[in-house]
């Protein structure tokens, strides 16, 4: 039997005189003949077709031989019809004779030929028998190797044999759980292409339909959609994690841990087919963004940001702005431009996770516009997100949630009223990383805050205690009427502090202190001039002795024409004391 090419070299021998042995009416081998004759060695057939076919039958074949001779009993009832069609004797492993090669190549035919019942078990005893020969090498792709001359149709079948022997690295290297499993052919070019078209974390809306509804949320989340965008870059390529992680900018060795618990929860063969799908649809469809261009073009030191309109955005919403508000609007911005937090921390900062603190649609609308004015700068005309849309997989059993399941009405309207993430991530039936996951993909805000009624009391976080208690001062104020200065003394602060403390305790103060009043018949310029000038007292001392406020004092000061005091006088504490001073305490 014949199996090279329409231009081969023959033997010569007059066949004529050739030993030929009587084969059935429907006979393997000459069904196989027939196969080579039409498909290997017709003239018109397309030669790369003939050329690939010729190798699958010649591999399988020398395998087919071989294995007559190591694994006969337990070779599959199409073998052995084979050997009865050739009169049952061995042909030898070695000889390329008319008997090796017909029954090598009927062998093989049936293995290839899936339409046939009998096909998977003659193909899986070939493997059988080509393993037997390497144990030495225990893994299967060291020998599988060999296969790959025979081409992609045999090799894809002998990964899927091998899937269940293979670490999931390895799966989704050769993509052994999807239909076809294919050996690596990726060039360095396609390998570029593909990382261009990848952000540094996989996509929040892929993210959610990768990651299962774990009991407890994930504690690295981002380490995740780092891990995944890094995967994405291995399926028919030979690149190993680490240097799929240097492409896209990220570092690290695979982190077997994080990745423990997803897998439990939802199996490895689900994960890994959908990152072999997705990474083989990258190749296969236009993406709009280069992000190794934006990787390359966007950092902290090469962002700018409307401050102004920024602070005028703060102003008219009453937020507070300062370094730190900055310094996170900028973190949002370049968040935004890499698709993937800045840096390569597998944490995503808590402030940013915080429901109470994402971003509004009118703050939204700002990085947006930023955004797209930073692209502009730098001359590049994409749009400022994107992700691939859910049709370039068609399948339906997610190992995650499905973002086109989730209630964006309800999700905005229980973000707006205050409900905590856990309770909105109940009534959405999804976990909280994907609530958290479902808000960066969709960009769903919550209203713009409205500016309070009343003008809010800058610094008072912590309700008053002590005698500045609403209680406390109620009493000493309305009950008791004691002044502002006197309850101030009290409370040892200042009256102004008591009058703050009346107006966020809601207490309406009383007619404001009359500084017109006169003072007490036993008090004369004399009294004031002693009391002030030779004693050394202070107004803010003097009044409370006569139940006024500082300023009636003054006014009698400058009534009577008594010197005040120079600023920066020491005034003396012991001048309210009444006792004598000595010569020497007087300054003579």
């Amino acid at each position: 039997m014949a199996t090279g090419s329409a231009n081969a070299i023959h033997c010569g021998f007059f066949l004529p005189h050739a030993e030929a042995a009587l084969l059935p009416s429907h006979s393997l081998i000459l069904d196989a003949q027939r196969e080579v004759n039409t498909e290997v060695l017709k003239t018109d057939s397309a030669p790369g077709s003939a050329r690939q076919h010729s190798q699958e039958l010649a591999l399988l074949a020398r395998s087919a031989l071989h294995g007559l001779h190591t694994q006969l009993t337990s070779a599959p009832t199409a073998v052995h019809d084979v050997l009865t069609e050739c009169g049952g004797a061995l042909p030898e492993p070695t000889s390329e004779d008319a008997h090796s090669t017909a029954v090598g190549t009927a062998i093989a035919r049936i293995a290839l030929h899936r339409q046939r019942d009998d096909s998977d078990m003659v193909f899986t005893w070939l493997m059988a028998t080509k393993r037997s020969r390497q144990e030495r090498q225990t893994y299967p792709t060291q020998w599988l190797s060999d296969w790959v001359p025979a081409g992609p149709r045999v090799t894809s079948r002998a990964l899927a044999a091998v899937d269940e022997d293979l670490t999931w690295l390895a799966r989704i290297r050769f993509g052994t759980t999807t239909s076809t499993p294919a050996w690596p052919t990726l060039t360095d070019e396609d390998i570029q292409r593909r990382a261009a078209r990848l952000p540094a974390m996989l996509w929040p809306s892929w993210t959610m339909r990768l990651l299962p509804r774990l009991p407890e949320p994930v504690f690295r989340l981002s380490g995740i959609r780092r891990t995944c965008a890094a995967l994405l870059l291995m399926p028919g390529t030979t690149l190993d994690y680490t240097q799929a992680t240097q492409l896209l900018g990220n570092r690290g060795k695979f982190p077997r841990d994080v990745f423990d618990a997803t897998l439990k929860r939802s199996g490895p063969a689900e994960i890994a087919t959908a990152l072999v799908l997705l990474a083989r649809a990258l190749d296969s469809h236009p993406a709009p963004i280069d992000y190794t261009r934006r990787r390359a073009t966007f950092s902290e030191a090469t962002i700018t940001v409307d401050l102004d309109g920024f602070q005028k955005y703060c102003r008219q919403h009453a937020i507070r702005t300062g370094p730190i508000q900055i310094k996170r609007i900028r973190w949002r911005l370049l968040r935004l431009l890499l698709g993937a937090d800045p840096g390569t921390s597998s944490r995503t900062p808590v402030w940013c996770t915080d429901l109470s603190l994402h971003i509004d649609d009118g703050l939204k609308a700002f990085l947006l516009d930023q955004a797209a004015e930073n692209l502009k700068f730098h001359g590049i005309t994409e749009p400022v997100s994107w992700q691939p849309p859910s049709t370039w997989i068609d399948t339906t059993a997610w190992p995650g949630a499905d973002p086109d399941s989730i209630d964006n009405h309800m999700l905005s309207t229980m973000m707006a009223t205050g409900h905590p993430l856990e309770s909105i991530a109940k009534n959405l039936k999804v976990s909280d990383d994907h609530i958290h996951l479902h808000i960066e993909a969709t960009g769903i805000g919550t209203p713009p805050p409205t500016p309070p009624s009343q003008p809010r009391v800058r610094g008072r976080q912590i309700p008053r205690q002590g005698l500045l208690s609403p209680k406390k001062l109620q009493h000493l104020y309305q009950e008791e009427k004691l002044s502002l200065v006197k309850i101030a003394r009290l409370a040892d602060c200042s009256h102004s502090t008591v009058r703050k403390a009346l107006h966020e305790a809601n207490i309406p103060c009383r007619e404001p202190l009359n500084t017109h009043l006169t003072l007490p018949t036993t008090v004369s310029s004399e009294w004031l001039e002693r009391e002030y000038s030779r004693k050394g007292r202070a107004t803010p001392d003097i009044a409370p002795e006569l139940g006024f406020h500082k300023n009636t004092v003054t006014k009698y000061l400058k009534r009577w024409g008594i010197p005040r005091h120079p600023n920066g006088l020491y005034l003396n504490p012991f001048a309210s004391l009444d006792i004598p001073l000595s010569r020497h305490a007087e300054g003579e």
